[in-house]
């Protein structure tokens, strides 16, 4: 590692993720722009985790693995890797989640057209790998306030909240996350990333966060990927965001959209439970809606279900080039 500060701190929390990791590093070491530093927090894990961040990434400088000790859960450890970031922006990142090879080029390029923002973020684009090893790809998480503009353009705060599950991989200001102190609430252990990056969107101190209307994020969708407890982790989430801020306008929003929203996690709740916790996640229940009570809930879920529709219409010609892609990341010979 040379004293030269990167751009770009990418923090990646990971425990137990031997069997993830590598394709993840190599990813994230393969990016066109390459002024970044890897920060690997090795959250106490019990397999060969940081054996596997350095194999992969082959005697990278740009590799930093943190040991982090004893095993004290995701915010924590990012919350480490935040602390020990050097970087102008700071990227905190999952373990078993793939990028597009351009994809912080884009970011970067987005960053210096509106140097005031906050944050920069792009569409997610989710994936799977079934029983047979074929490449499934979900759907793509993209802004609902939003979804028909293309290019780069500025997220406002209300449009932020009614897509904010799609904006869950934003590059952030190191040096606002220092003034403000900002962290990940190490006291939830689901929803503390959407709780986080509320605070970060509508903090006094922040100006605006970026939209790169590209699907350049693969996110690995699992059995993991739902908490139980969604519904309840939202509403301690959104308290918890509107008391550290302060902000009213948040507030408003919190109560506008709470009983629909809780309506709808709470569905998505039972029938993950029903489910023995193994089941798909249904993404239209997951998705965040202005809707003030469950019988208009109904409407916006099958609205929302249709313009899912719509979007894999429109994404069909760039799908297969995603799997292309995803598979040849996740292949086992990839050097």
């Amino acid at each position: 590692m040379t004293g030269t500060a990167p751009l770009i701190s990418v923090v990646m929390p990971a425990y137990n993720a031997a069997a993830y990791l590598p394709a993840t590093v190599r990813s994230v070491l393969r990016q066109t722009f390459r002024d970044i530093e890897l920060l690997v927090i090795d959250d106490g894990s019990t397999d060969d985790t940081a054996a596997a961040a350095l194999g992969a990434a082959r005697g990278d400088a740009r590799l930093r693995v943190i040991a982090a000790g004893v095993n004290q859960g995701r915010s924590a450890a990012r919350n480490l890797g935040i602390d020990a970031a050097r970087g102008d922006w700071v990227y905190p990142t999952d373990a078993d989640d793939l990028w597009a090879r351009g994809r912080l080029a884009a970011l970067v390029r987005a960053a210096h057209r509106f140097p005031l923002a906050t944050a920069v973020t792009d569409d997610v684009m989710g994936f799977r790998v079934d029983a047979s090893g074929e490449i499934r790809l979900g759907h793509r998480y993209a802004s609902r306030a939003s979804w028909w503009v293309g290019g780069t353009h500025v997220l406002e705060r209300r449009g932020w909240y009614v897509d904010r599950d799609c904006h869950m991989r934003p590059i952030i200001r190191r040096d606002f996350l220092t003034a403000t102190g900002l962290r990940y609430p190490v006291e939830m252990s689901s929803g503390e990333d959407l709780c986080f990056l509320t605070q970060v969107a509508f903090s006094p101190s922040a100006t605006f966060t970026v939209r790169v209307a590209e699907p350049n994020y693969y996110y690995r969708e699992g059995e993991s990927t739902r908490a139980a407890n969604m519904a309840e982790s939202r509403v301690r989430g959104a308290r918890r965001a509107i008391e550290g801020t302060g902000s009213a306008e948040l507030a408003t929003l919190v109560d506008t959209v709470g009983r629909g929203t809780q309506w709808r996690l709470a569905r998505g709740d039972a029938r993950y439970a029903a489910a023995s916790r193994s089941g798909e996640r249904d993404p239209g229940v997951d998705d965040i809606t202005l809707n003030p009570d469950p019988v208009r809930g109904v409407g916006q879920l099958l609205r929302l279900k249709a313009i899912e529709a719509v979007g894999r219409a429109a994404d069909h010609q760039l799908r297969p080039g995603i799997v292309r892609d995803i598979e040849g990341q996740l292949a086992p010979n990839d050097r």
